[in-house]
Formats: C-alpha cells, sequence, structure tokens
C-alpha cells in the first residue's frame, strides 16, 4: 500500500479545503495572539476578504463588538475544548451576517495544543428564512382568531335577531329599523370577512406546518 507523502497530502489538504463553501481557518496556537496561518477559499467567498488581508491578525475582528460572544469563544480556547456558535460577523464592506462557527484544537503526539481549526458557515439565509416563516405563521394564527371572533359575533347577531322576533309585543318599527341596520352591517362584514380569508390563503400558501415540526 503506497503512503502519501508530505508533499501529496498538503496537495489534497489544499484542494479539499478549497473545494467547500465552508470557511476554514487554521490558527497558529503556539502564538499568544492565535493568528491566522490559513484562509481557505470558502473564506474569501464568505467575507470578500482575501487571505493576505487576515494573515497574521486574530479572528475576533470579524464579531466587531459582539464582546459576549467572544468571550465565550475564549472560555472555550483556554479550556481547549472544541465548541460550537452562532454568532453575528461582519463582512469586509460592513456587510452582517449570521454565522455558525465551530473551532476544534488540533494536539500534536505529545499532546501539545498546535492549532485551532475553525470551520465557519454563512448561516443568514436559514435564520431569515426561519424568522420569515415564523412571522407568517403567527400571521396567519392571529388572521384566524379574527375569522372566529366575526364567525362568533354574526352568529350572536343572528340569534338576537331571531329572538326579538320571538317576542310577541316587541316594537315591530324597532325591529324593521335592526334589520336594515343587520343587513348593511352583515353586508360589510363579510367583505371584511372574505379579505381576512384571503389574506390566510396567501399566507398559508407560504409556508407548510411541516416546517415548524
Amino acid at each position: 500500500m503506497k503512503h502519501l507523502s508530505k508533499e501529496e497530502l498538503e496537495i489534497i489538504f489544499l484542494r479539499m479545503t478549497n473545494a467547500i463553501d465552508e470557511g476554514i481557518l487554521i490558527l497558529d496556537a503556539a502564538r499568544k495572539n492565535l493568528p491566522i496561518i490559513f484562509a481557505n477559499e470558502g473564506f474569501c467567498k464568505i467575507t470578500d476578504y482575501k487571505p493576505d488581508e487576515v494573515i497574521g491578525k486574530n479572528p475576533r475582528f470579524l464579531a466587531g463588538q459582539d464582546k459576549n460572544t467572544i468571550q465565550l469563544v475564549s472560555d472555550c480556547i483556554k479550556m481547549k475544548k472544541k465548541g460550537s456558535f452562532t454568532l453575528v460577523n461582519y463582512k469586509k464592506d460592513g456587510t452582517k451576517y449570521w454565522s455558525h462557527l465551530t473551532i476544534t484544537p488540533i494536539f500534536d503526539s505529545q499532546n501539545n495544543l498546535i492549532y485551532w481549526f475553525n470551520i465557519i458557515r454563512d448561516i443568514t439565509i436559514i435564520l431569515d428564512t426561519l424568522k420569515s416563516k415564523s412571522e407568517t405563521q403567527s400571521m396567519v394564527t392571529t388572521i384566524n382568531t379574527i375569522s372566529d371572533l366575526i364567525n362568533n359575533f354574526l352568529n350572536y347577531l343572528s340569534y338576537f335577531r331571531h329572538s326579538c322576533k320571538d317576542v310577541t309585543n316587541f316594537n315591530k318599527k324597532l325591529l324593521a329599523e335592526f334589520d336594515d341596520i343587520y343587513e348593511a352591517f352583515i353586508r360589510n362584514i363579510r367583505i371584511l370577512y372574505s379579505a381576512v380569508k384571503y389574506k390566510e390563503k396567501k399566507l398559508s400558501a407560504n409556508f407548510s406546518i411541516l416546517d415548524f415540526e
């Protein structure tokens, strides 16, 4: 069985890391500020930074003023443990995006920490889609509630109207006036109800209930 040379492994590593969409950073764990010593093409596509613009820097600059998450990452690094985080990052032009960051410590044969292997995934579209669907579901729920209220109110009015007719000494002129008001109200409320149901149908078409299970 053929053993790959160091040069061959390096070529394979570069091809693999540059073939994926996720950003990959390798940090030098032997230096205090954990500088970036490698950035793949995926990282450059996500952030718009070129490798020579980030080499030698600590990647915390990507997180801007997100001090809380930076502290969580720092704590994980101090414990020399693998960790995953969802945080706000910023591209070269200042555009904000959501990032899923995984950091993994790499040790040598003597169990000395030599590198940090970081994987960065842009999850902005995923989070925005979930937020949009959640808002849509909330709107549909609200519309359903309004529809129920309208139906209940119409039922109460109809019951009241029929109850009035059953009362023999009820003022017929007043009942006639009530009928005129009732019919005008019904016409308008039916238009509103149709609009509400149409809106509900349009919103419901935008998502499947399976998305929320």
